[in-house]
């Protein structure tokens, strides 16, 4: 065995003490796991180090770091269920290692089947009741008609209509999984094939148009623990590259790893974004994300076991395939939306996904218009700050934001009607940096989304700074200098030295001694490299950045306005008065425009009263209306 570099030799037959003193090497971490010095064995009879290695190394081999070892299904009460026995506070805490059995427990199932083995399986008959294997044998092997729709990218990449030979519909959600392999939308495939994944696996002649069938246990995980909405965690590091500005997870994302997965070796390359062209902006912190962490769980040439529930909240992926030349799609649909009923000898209750309670942040993020209809920058102002900028969006409501500029050798035109900007949060532009390209190195938007949220024009900077050399008198700090020390930041090999007129053409008058105290606190709070977390809070005066891009070449802009000045509705931020606004907004939707409570938000209040015609609820107002019944009906979360 290989312990930390070192061999350990004389491996023999495992004694109780070896696998005791392994038991302690994993709950004393650095204190009983040095197997070289046999440390914490005092009382154990002739431990053996490397028998001690071997069952560690197992373990981990098993059932890696920070995953949940699933116990073999069975109804023959032969597999161990370790309870945990806890004499006091104080007192060594004991594990059992009892069988069912042993503990004279009569398993409820519906026929006597076979113990596991411990030899290896490459594949298993399964040992009890599956509603999820059940499923797998009861989908119909071919359909009348398959219709593609246009893709949607929100909940999944697109839906999909498919008519049994019977003549029922079915309308699912769906996934591609061959991108070098073309489907048309709105068209009717005659006698479209349908397959389990597992069977797909198994057998991939089935299916010769996916070339990496093993993949789709990874993308069966991901599909049953993964959604649009989650958040990544970063930075990752996948296939040999560092990714920064790990996001909320997209449709496009998740898309793309599926990609990544079955074109193995030419969709996931992460420096060339290949087969990204059909997708919305694709955040490759956040594929790397999805990637590992499915492979992680389920390890190359595993077969994922799908957790086995009565409730059919499960995903038991279809693979259906229109035509052998065409792109194979995998439906994500719940074995329950099949309309499958699970013949279990009792209910259990499905598995559930811890809450994710999202901040005001990031419920502002994913309610950003793609596109603006025109975006239009006044002439610097340099008062609270560097400029404006006044934003319409395609339903025909404006804002005037304060902005900063990301590029001082990038141009804008002030009072000029920019059509069709696009707008991404600062972490997709980290995330994506194609999408923002004078954006010229967009992980240090990290210490401008910090400067955004900590400083203010008004505050005191405090010196002396040191900033290639002593800086002194440093005063009350104005827009001016904000946003020279955005410019340091951002175009840190021409506008780093502050010894000079360098980029400050367009300013008032800079103090070096402010830019220098600003600058050195950014990139003390916020390292650069790392990832600045906004505050995570239901409060409205946290700012997002936001980053405008009038076109490719011309000077992105960073609007540095609190989720206030956005008008922005948190959702969390009202959830101790649900009741009453549920009431409140209700009535008033039925009632009209005359009626306007004080307890709805002044704000949703003005939205919806701009489309009311003639106390007439308008299309708009019918949205609003289910939108805000069907969050007041879920909580806040």
């Amino acid at each position: 065995q290989i312990w930390e570099g070192n061999k350990i030799e004389g491996c023999t037959a495992i004694s109780s003490s070896d696998i005791q003193a392994t038991f302690w090497a994993l709950v004393n971490i650095g204190k009983c796991d040095n197997f070289l010095d046999l440390e914490c064995t005092e009382s154990l009879h002739s431990p053996n180090a490397c028998n001690i290695a071997y069952i560690y190394s197992q373990a981990f081999k098993a059932v890696p770091d920070g995953s949940t070892y699933v116990i073999p299904s069975t109804c023959n009460g032969e597999v161990v269920y370790p309870v945990i026995v806890v004499p006091n506070a104080y007192a060594q805490p004991l594990v059992i290692s009892a069988t069912i059995a042993e503990w004279k427990y009569d398993c409820k199932c519906p026929t006597p089947v076979p113990a596991p083995t411990k030899a290896p399986q490459i594949t298993a008959a399964p040992t009890s009741y599956s509603c999820a294997n059940a499923f797998s044998y009861s989908i119909p092997s071919t359909f009348y008609a398959l219709i593609l729709d246009n893709p949607t990218m929100l909940r999944q990449y697109s839906d999909i209509t498919l008519i049994t030979d019977a003549g029922n519909e079915y309308r699912f959600p769906v996934w591609c999984v061959n991108y070098f392999k073309d489907i048309s939308a709105q068209v009717y495939y005659n006698e479209t094939l349908a397959y389990s994944w597992i069977d797909v696996i198994l057998n991939p002649t089935l299916v010769p148009s996916i070339e990496n069938p093993s993949g789709l246990s990874q993308i069966a995980w991901i599909l049953n623990n993964i959604q649009v909405g989650d958040t990544a965690i970063g930075p990752v590091t996948w296939q040999g590259v560092k990714l920064y500005g790990c996001t909320y997870i997209s449709s496009s994302d998740i898309q793309s790893a599926f990609w990544a997965i079955v074109n193995k070796g030419k969709c996931d390359n992460p420096e060339s974004q290949e087969c990204t062209e059909s997708l919305y902006p694709v955040n490759l912190c956040n594929v790397g994300f999805i990637y590992n962490s499915a492979f992680k769980a389920v390890p190359p040439g595993v077969i994922y076991n799908i957790p086995d529930n009565c409730n059919g909240d499960v995903i038991s992926p279809v693979i259906v395939v229109a035509g052998e030349t065409l792109q194979p799609l995998v439906v994500s649909a719940t074995v329950a939306q099949w309309d499958y009923k699970c013949n279990c000898p009792h209910p259990v209750s499905a598995p559930t996904r811890a809450p994710q309670i999202q901040s005001c942040s990031e419920t502002f993020i994913e309610s950003l218009p793609q596109i603006l209809s025109t975006s239009i920058l006044t002439n610097p102002t340099l008062n609270a700050e560097y400029s404006n900028i006044t934003l319409s969006n395609a339903d025909g409501e404006s804002y005037i934001l304060p902005v900063y500029c990301l590029n001082y050798f990038a141009d804008i035109q002030a009072e000029f009607y920019y059509n069709d900007s696009k707008i991404y949060s600062w972490i997709e532009v980290i995330g994506n940096p194609k999408v923002a390209g004078q954006v010229l190195e967009p992980i240090l938007l990290n210490q401008v989304a910090w400067i955004f949220n900590n400083f203010k024009v008004g505050d005191v900077a405090t010196g002396p700074q040191y900033y290639n050399g002593q800086l002194n008198g440093c005063s009350t700090i104005s827009s001016s200098d904000i946003q020279r020390t955005v410019w340091a930041i951002m175009n840190a090999d021409k506008c780093e030295s502050l010894s000079s007129d360098d980029c400050t053409v367009s300013l008032l008058t800079v103090n070096p001694c402010n830019v220098a105290y600003i600058y050195n606190s950014a990139f003390k709070a916020v390292p650069k490299g790392s990832m600045y977390v906004v505050p995570n809070t239901c409060s409205l005066d946290v700012v997002v950045p936001i980053v405008v891009v009038p076109n490719y070449y011309s000077q992105p802009i960073a609007i540095a306005a609190t989720l206030a000045q956005w008008d922005y509705e948190c959702p969390c931020a009202y959830s101790s008065k649900q009741s009453n606004l549920k009431t409140s907004v209700n009535s008033w939707l039925e009632g009209g425009p005359t009626e306007s409570p004080t307890t709805i938000p002044y704000g949703f209040i003005k939205k919806v009263e701009g489309r009311v015609e003639n106390n007439v609820l308008t299309t708009k107002q019918l949205n609003y209306n289910k939108k805000v019944n069907g969050w007041l009906e879920r909580g806040p979360t």
